[in-house]
């Protein structure tokens, strides 16, 4: 329930004491206007486009790393750490019982496309080692030292340019940033340590055909 939604159902409630209290036989109709039922119908509409933007873009995304890597077993598989950083924040949220503003409703979506292009950069790498002979934890290190860095640098050049509207006068501005950063912070670590070990694995081959080596002995 969000704060809009929450004083819209106290001023129904008072007004339907207030109608009872006045003891008239006729039912009036209630029609709410004003700021508060603008925002509170802004923030329902903009939560529902959230689940649907957001379970729309899992779906496209999905389907194109099903076809990098080959097979949609991995395309699923892959978009597991890119997942995770918007789960847990916004799990945590609701755990804690923290509304959504608009500023936030947007990271979610932001979050997965970044952390997707690292999550990609680093899976064409890793693969283009598999086919030349490497085992996995040799392809996982080849890919970490090409792409490694880069990936940490992008995290904090974005994370920082986004905590300087931090200095915002307006709070949903502020929340936005700082969400943001966190989401990016959590992404990073998703794709730099949770994929490397998921492709250290058995799931590795998930990601990359068998190598030229494996396959010869």
């Amino acid at each position: 329930t969000t704060p809009a939604s929450k004083r819209l159902d106290d001023i129904r409630e008072k007004t339907q004491h207030a109608i009872k209290a006045m003891g008239s036989k006729t039912r009036p109709n209630l029609a709410l206007t004003g700021h508060v039922v603008i925002v509170e119908e802004a923030q329902r509409v903009l939560l529902e486009d959230l689940v649907r933007s957001f379970a729309a873009a899992f779906l496209i995304i999905a389907i194109f790393m099903s076809f990098t890597v080959g097979n949609l077993w991995g395309g699923l598989v892959s978009m597991i750490p890119s997942m995770i950083p918007t789960l847990v924040l916004f799990g945590t949220m609701g755990w804690l019982g923290l509304s959504l503003d608009i500023g936030l409703v947007m990271t979610a979506s932001v979050a997965l496309g970044i952390a997707v292009d690292d999550t990609l950069h680093l899976l064409s790498h890793f693969r283009a080692a598999r086919c030349q002979g490497l085992d996995l934890e040799a392809s996982v290190l080849n890919a970490l030292s090409y792409c490694g860095l880069a990936m940490l640098q992008t995290t904090v050049i974005c994370g920082c340019s986004l905590l300087l509207y931090c200095a915002s006068e307006f709070m949903p501005t502020q929340r936005f940033a700082v969400f943001m950063g966190l989401l990016l912070a959590m992404a990073w670590l998703g794709v730099a340590v949770l994929l490397p070990a998921m492709m250290s694995s058995r799931l590795g081959r998930c990601f990359a055909p068998k190598s030229n080596h494996l396959s010869a002995s």
